[in-house]
């Protein structure tokens, strides 16, 4: 009676037997795959990430280029505006001699024949010259001269200016130039201020002043 049990047990427990080592490696799998499935994610993630970090990373580098270009600008702007600052003298006017030459002294007793840089003023000499002594009186014969050269006639190429109100300064060759009482020369010598004598003689033609009255 026993021996007869046990075969139908002993057959059911092989079957579930069988059934359980079947059902291993399927959870197994399962565990696996989803194991997969979740770091799937995190690996796509960190990647991402990874990419973010180095688009950032590149972004501040940029930053501090631009930042570093603007400084050494900035310090050159600087070295250029007190190397100008530095050749600037003040002087005071003697004697006003056409319009645009004048004779300049200091009170050491230094004295300086001055043509004004970057202009002609032959065409309209007298009415020139006008301007220029009513600029030096206003100003009290107080001017500041920056120079550039010396001509073969032993006269100093220069800019000259005097303080007006507040910090303006007014420049005496843009002056004589917007009136057009004066026109840019072309002598080959480069005035620190070209573009700004450039403006002012458009300013004198296009209000037909001066040598620019009869051109069309």
């Amino acid at each position: 009676m026993l021996n007869q049990i046990k075969v139908p047990i002993t057959e059911e427990l092989a079957e579930v037997s069988e059934l359980t080592n079947v059902a291993e490696p399927v959870v197994a799998n399962s565990i696996d795959n989803s194991k997969a499935y979740l770091q799937e994610p995190l690996v796509k993630k960190q990647i991402n990430t990874s990419g973010k970090t180095a688009t950032i990373i590149g972004a501040i580098a940029a930053t501090a280029a631009i930042i570093e270009i603007a400084i050494i600008s900035g310090l050159i702007f600087q070295r250029d505006l007190d190397k100008s600052l530095a050749l600037t003298e003040k002087w005071t006017v003697a004697e006003v001699i056409g319009g645009d030459t004048m004779l300049v002294r200091q009170t050491n007793g230094n004295r300086m024949l001055v043509r004004l840089c970057g202009i002609n003023a032959r065409e309209s000499s007298v009415a020139a010259a006008k301007k220029l002594q009513s600029l030096v009186a206003a100003a009290q014969n107080q001017v500041m001269i920056i120079p550039v050269k010396k001509d073969t006639d032993e006269y100093m190429i220069a800019e000259v200016m005097a303080k007006g109100s507040g910090e303006a300064e007014i420049s005496f060759q843009e002056e004589l130039l917007k009136g057009g009482l004066t026109k840019i020369s072309n002598s080959g010598v480069e005035c620190p201020n070209r573009i700004a004598f450039e403006n002012a003689q458009r300013i004198g033609k296009s209000s037909q002043v001066g040598v620019w009255r009869q051109v069309k």
